[in-house]
């Protein structure tokens, strides 16, 4: 036996791997061992993003940038809603978002912000229209805005929160997989 690995039991199995296959297992057994695999596969990859983050600071070029993500993400967390400016940076954004952008800048924005969505989900992207807004973000270099991505990225789990999740719902964030996010992305 390979080591690490992973044993199933069952009532009348004990101690069988995967490629032993499934014989003698019933179906409920089956849904059993399906969800608690499902369940260990996100614990283990909750666990080796926890990891990655303990020893990884941000780069000094946004180091500023993810202490305000930082921030307005505890703020979500106890409130459950965003402040004046932060309502007022967001409905900005959606407007970015789900509208053609000819200016230099605003294209920026938005392809940040699609980015972010297409890498976190529509929770952490409207995090990131309440922390930053547009001009934040486009007086970032490129090098320093996709390291704000990948940081975004590494810490999805510290930043998100039921409340976010509430508020994107809230303020309409459009969804990966929509249709007019795909458009967008692509034009």
């Amino acid at each position: 036996m390979e080591l690490p690995c992973i044993t199933l039991h069952t009532e009348d199995r004990d101690g069988f791997l995967n490629r032993d296959g499934y014989q003698g297992v019933t179906d409920s057994e089956l849904e059993t061992l399906l969800q608690q695999s499902r369940e260990a596969v996100l614990s283990l990859e909750a666990e080796i993003e926890k990891r990655q983050n303990i020893s990884r600071d941000p780069p000094l070029g946004i180091k500023e940038s993810c202490e305000k993500l930082q921030k307005t993400a505890s703020s979500v967390r106890i409130l459950g809603r965003l402040d004046v400016r932060d309502d007022k940076l967001v409905k900005s954004a959606v407007e970015i978002m789900t509208t053609t952008q000819t200016i230099r800048g605003s294209k920026v924005y938005q392809v940040f912000l699609q980015d972010i969505l297409r890498h976190c989900g529509s929770a952490l992207t409207l995090l990131c229209a309440a922390s930053f807004g547009k001009q934040r973000i486009i007086a970032l270099n490129g090098q320093d805005r996709t390291a704000l991505v990948h940081y975004v990225k590494c810490n999805k789990t510290s930043l998100s929160s039921p409340a976010l999740d509430c508020l994107a719902g809230e303020y309409a964030i459009p969804a990966e997989n929509s249709t007019l996010f795909t458009r967008l992305s692509h034009a």
